[in-house]
């Protein structure tokens, strides 16, 4: 299954590399550097990716809080509404909603995100 995972979003970066150059008349690299893949192995290690993904554009400083970033699942997660984020395992992860917003906020105000290595 990895391996397969692994090959289609090979094949998708392929894909999007050679579009982007076909677009804007160029050739070459699109990414200089190789993806790496990291084994997650435990409850823990999984929590973290999921820390830094919310809080890359807050380090960044394109916004302050994760949930002003449009391009974030983190308001998809808070949401109500239908969506296609797997809400419920991610808040089993966190031990309910509350909990992973108290997280993520402490984050924040730690500036936890300097630290996050996954």
């Amino acid at each position: 299954y990895s391996q397969s995972l692994s090959r289609l979003f090979s094949d998708f970066l392929n894909g999007y590399t050679q579009a982007f150059n076909k677009w804007h008349y160029r050739k070459g690299r699109l990414f200089s550097e190789t993806l790496n893949r990291k084994k997650i192995d435990n409850m823990q290690y999984l929590i973290n990716p999921i820390h830094y993904i919310h809080l890359n554009p807050v380090h960044h400083g394109f916004c302050k809080h994760p949930g002003d970033w449009i391009y974030s699942s983190f308001n998809s997660l808070l949401s109500t509404k239908a969506n296609k984020v797997e809400i419920q395992k991610v808040m089993e992860l966190f031990n309910g909603i509350k909990n992973f917003e108290v997280q993520q906020n402490r984050a924040i105000e730690m500036k936890y995100f300097l630290e996050l290595e996954f």
